[in-house]
């Protein structure tokens, strides 16, 4: 019998291919999406960049920085707080401009009264200085407004002589081009810095406040930075049409004019917007440079001239749409969206439509997350949300901490208070790398190579939340999430079609796999530059409004924007293949990528560390960074005692010759209407006798004391005997008040009768007292005790013998900066 022979082995079967790796993160996809992402950033800076300013030879028919930086340098010379010297001075000098412009010219006392922070309300005699110039074919009366008084101590160059300059300058440049078809008035507010009391009394009496149909005011927060639309009345439909005409595109956005609806209305803007006759106005700021902000630091020299530049040209392009505009045909309509795109368009639409595109960008955040279902895990997006919010709360917690220890153990950020310093560009270069370090710091996780559906995936549903809140809470900020997740939700969508971005792909586009993932690229780039663009404005605003006490937030703004940028290298799966199985992916597949991140991300924070310590080493006091510094003298007749008291937050050597440096902080209740505010004090010596009379007591005389009922009606007569030019009123006791009139005004019962906080008092003040004195009316319960007023009255200068600061200081932001403080209690 014959074997068969054995049978041959099988030939073998070939190995599984290995998954393809990670793409190095020098591809061609990876530089497009970072140039991209660039662009939108530089589009972004380019908005806030300023014009060069123009000299005095600059056509007649143009504004020029440099003639009306003559009008600061002429207002800005000493202090003007209502009722000072400098202030009736600038009050005439104002008055002249405005004539020799061809005005017909009003500077008519009026008396306001304003309860808009509150008990102690303010009162004033105002003297707004108001000029009128009439237009060739008038539908309607166009307003420009700045108030002319400043702080106590502060020069205010930038608040508000900058203002009022630029009104000048473009008065001057509006007649060199021909008379406007509009009516034009020009309102000098007085008492601004006291409770907007000029435009109260503007709003509420003058004849000429009835015909005004639009009205724009100019107004500063600091010392230079970009003059943006920060305030725009509702509904303002009809003037985000006429700022789009008029061209102005970089300066306008409902990013900021939602934003500060945040903030309280305490400008003229508010009262004239919102007040009696509801005026459509646009409010225009500047906001950069606050450490000179109400300071001694305020002067001609700090204010950047490129901004006055941008906001007389500002100013002027609205006062040519305005006055040439159609103002009998402003309609109320609703609010739009609108906000630049570099330089070259505004983009606007309507409230409606901006509600439609959030639930577009919703239902795509929604379409993308079924779409990817297969490929991703509930636990994937878990993992990867938290991936990306501990970067985002470690930069937020380590920019807040590292600015507060500067700001406690620095000694000129201590000495400077709170908010930004005077050289804050390090710093917030600073912040920057710190965001851009916890950005890389987030993508640079395993997981976020493995799962980078999964990661963009959350951070849809984490846009998506912010994105509702904004159209519920400020509809007008919306677009700043609504565009970038739309964006970033369609390219989810195109990515998870297509197949490994390469660039044999997008050099073989016209295959359908070609097609697909150089359409997903495309997408990519948009979400990138949009995420760049949006992120940009969004973080620089919050270093304005926020200042470094709150820049740890703009940080954090980075990275959680960072998560709508696509991913940079990654093989994109199709629909219904998982993207990479995990137990194939090891060091060697992650490496490339995750190392580049990683190191991204230790530059980032190198640059951060490096920042805030050069400009830690670098900050210092001198003549053009002064240390605010604050010295009041004051004097208790009922006591018979005199104190220094400062506000500084750190003593300094000016102050240290009348008032120790570890004078204790105390109340002071016989001067503040507060008895829980504090303030550094130390005993004075013995005023001489000459002193004593030179600060005489105010005095409070009972011109009428009646009973009606169970009322007790009281009117009195305030004068300051030694020509003080602020007074205050305060109840002292348990007397309560029923109704109060001050001139013939009556102020407003609710008010009036509002409870008091805990340590509070009722009272008021009163800036522009004159020598005829304030007349006043009180009603209290008639089976009250007797009726006990302290009365404090305050001027703008030291007693004899202290001398000038140094060079390398200025006044401190206080109001009672560089002041006397006289005391006197009366019993009735």
């Amino acid at each position: 019998m014959t074997s068969s022979p054995p049978p041959s082995p099988a030939p073998p079967s070939p190995a599984p291919p290995s998954p393809p790796l990670p793409s190095a993160p020098s591809s061609l996809p990876s530089l497009l999406l970072l140039l991209a992402l660039l662009c939108g950033v530089l589009l972004a800076l380019w908005t806030f960049l300023l014009p060069t300013p123009r000299d005095e030879a600059a056509p007649a028919d143009v504004f020029s920085a440099h003639r009306a930086r003559r009008h600061v340098d002429q207002l800005a010379k000493a202090p003007r707080p209502v009722g000072s010297p400098a202030h009736a001075e600038a009050r005439a000098w104002l008055a002249a401009a405005l004539i020799d412009l061809g005005a017909e010219v009003d500077t008519a006392p009026a008396q306001a009264v304003s309860t808009f922070y509150g008990l102690p309300f303010d009162t004033a005699r105002v003297h707004n200085v108001i000029g009128r110039l009439r237009g060739s074919d008038a539908t309607g009366t166009v307003l420009l407004v700045a108030h002319y008084d400043s702080v106590p101590g502060s020069p205010g160059a930038s608040d508000n002589a900058s203002g009022v300059a630029a009104i000048l300058e473009v008065m001057r440049a509006a007649r060199a081009r021909g008379p406007l078809r509009n009516d034009v008035v020009v309102l000098f507010t007085d008492a601004e810095e006291g409770g907007m009391l000029g435009a109260h009394a503007f709003a509420e009496a003058h004849p000429w406040a009835r015909k005004v149909r639009a009205f724009v005011n100019l107004d500063a927060r600091g010392s230079g930075g970009v003059p943006v639309i920060v305030g725009l009345s509702t509904p303002g439909a009809w003037l985000t049409a006429q700022i789009a005409e008029a061209s102005v595109t970089s300066a306008a956005s409902s990013l900021y004019t939602d934003a500060t609806r945040l903030i309280h209305p305490g400008t003229d803007f508010g009262v004239l917007s919102r007040g009696p006759l509801g005026m459509a106005g646009v409010n225009i700021a500047f906001a950069d440079g606050v450490a000179a902000y109400h300071q001694g630091a305020d002067t001609a020299a700090a204010l950047d001239l490129g901004t006055l530049q941008a906001e007389g040209e500002l100013a002027l392009a609205l006062l040519d749409q305005l006055g040439a505009a159609d103002l009998a045909a402003l309609r109320g309509g609703g609010d739009d969206t609108f906000f630049p795109v570099g330089r070259l368009v505004l983009v606007r639409y309507g409230g409606a439509f901006a509600v439609a595109l959030g639930v577009l960008a919703l239902a795509l955040v929604a379409f993308a997350a079924v779409k990817v279902r297969r490929q991703v895990k509930a636990r994937e997006v878990l993992r990867a949300l938290l991936g990306q919010l501990w970067p985002a709360g470690l930069v937020i917690a380590g920019v807040s901490l590292a600015w507060t220890a500067l700001s406690r153990l620095h000694p000129v950020y201590a000495g400077t208070g709170a908010g930004d310093p005077s050289e804050v560009g390090l710093l917030r270069a600073g912040v920057v790398g710190a965001g851009l370090a916890g950005a890389g710091l987030a993508r640079s996780q395993k997981s976020a190579a493995r799962a980078p559906f999964a990661w963009m995936l959350a951070g849809l549903l984490l846009w998506s939340v912010l994105t509702v809140g904004l159209l519920v809470k400020l509809p007008g900020t919306s677009h700043v999430a609504t565009l970038p997740l739309l964006l970033a939700a369609s390219w989810v969508l195109a990515a998870s079609r297509g197949k490994p971005v390469t660039p044999s792909g997008l050099a073989g586009g016209a295959t359908a796999g070609g097609a697909s993932a150089v359409g997903a690229l495309a997408v990519g780039a948009l979400a990138a530059a949009a995420a760049g663009y949006f992120a940009s404005q969004l973080v620089y605003l919050v270093m304005l409004a926020g200042q470094m006490p709150r820049a740890g937030v703009a940080a954090g703004l980075i990275v959680l924007f960072a998560m709508l940028v696509p991913p940079f290298t990654r093989r994109m799966a199709a629909p219904g293949e998982r993207a990479l199985d995990e137990s194939a992916l090891g060091e060697p597949a992650l490496g490339a990528h995750a190392r580049w991140l990683r190191r991204a991300a230790a530059g980032g924070a190198l640059v951060a560390l490096a920042c805030f310590g050069a400009a830690a080493l670098g900050a210092r006091f001198d003549a053009a960074h002064p240390q605010p510094t604050c010295l009041t003298y004051t004097l208790d007749h009922a006591a018979g005692e005199a104190r220094w008291i400062s506000d500084e937050r750190r003593p300094s050597g000016w102050s240290a010759r009348f008032l120790p440096a570890d004078a204790p902080r105390a109340p002071l209740p016989a001067f503040f209407a507060d008895e829980g505010v504090t303030v550094r004090q130390a005993q004075a010596s013995t005023p001489a006798p000459s002193l004593v009379k030179a600060l005489e007591a105010p005095t409070l005389v009972a011109e009428k004391d009646e009973r009606h009922g169970d009322r007790r009606t009281l009117r009195f007569r305030l004068r300051s005997p030694r020509g003080a030019p602020w007074a205050y009123v305060f109840v002292e006791g348990d007397t309560r008040v029923l109704a109060a009139y001050v001139e013939g005004h009556e102020v407003d019962p609710a008010v009036v009768t509002e409870p008091l906080w805990p340590g509070g008092r009722w009272g008021f003040r009163h800036v522009g007292l004159e020598s005829d004195g304030l007349a006043f009316m009180l009603d209290v319960p008639a089976s009250a005790a007797p009726l006990r007023l302290r009365v404090v009255d305050q001027s703008f200068a030291l007693p004899p013998g202290v001398p000038a600061r140094p060079a390398e200081m200025g006044a401190c932001r206080s109001w009672l900066a560089d002041s006397t403080l006289v005391s006197a209690a009366f019993t009735f």
